[in-house]
């Protein structure tokens, strides 16, 4: 049963046909949330977290702010590894995804008890993720390619 778009109570007037609202974190603009019964005994809750332009830009600041290459010592030894650019800006953006999923799982732990709110740690937690690619198309063989050795793509 799609339960459609779900706002923040003081946001409801902005949209037309809003018939739920919620208190949900800051960081998100809006949830798409679905109930289905699997089985009798088994109801799935799907929830999309929307992100606000804001915390979508993370990513994006994530991926050009430029890096360097950095050395990062091993547990319990004396060696380093060294981690190239594209390794750096890969951790950053798993830090960002981290943080989102986080927040997005403690709201869904505190409000909607259940089995994997209670006997599921925040890592172990069914997830899936959806990342909408606006106004730009990756791989495109006509993109000029004289973007320079600084470009988040090298």
């Amino acid at each position: 049963m799609p339960l459609g778009w779900i706002h923040r109570p003081e946001e409801a007037k902005k949209f037309f046909g809003v018939r739920y609202t919620a208190n949900f974190p800051k960081q998100f603009s809006s949830l798409l949330v679905t109930i289905s019964q699997l089985t009798p005994s088994t109801t799935c809750l799907s929830v999309g977290f929307v992100l606000t332009d804001g915390a979508a830009l993370e990513y994006s600041n994530a991926i050009n702010e430029p890096a360097k290459i950095t050395r990062v010592p091993k547990r319990r030894s004396r060696a380093y590894s060294i981690m190239g650019v594209e390794h750096v800006k890969e951790e950053r953006v798993r830090r960002i995804r981290q943080k989102y999923r986080n927040i997005g799982i403690e709201w869904l732990s505190k409000n909607f008890p259940g089995f994997f709110s209670s006997h599921c740690v925040s890592s172990q937690f069914p997830t899936a993720e959806f990342l909408s690619l606006e106004q730009f198309t990756p791989f495109d063989k006509d993109t000029p390619r004289d973007r320079g050795w600084e470009h988040w793509s090298r």
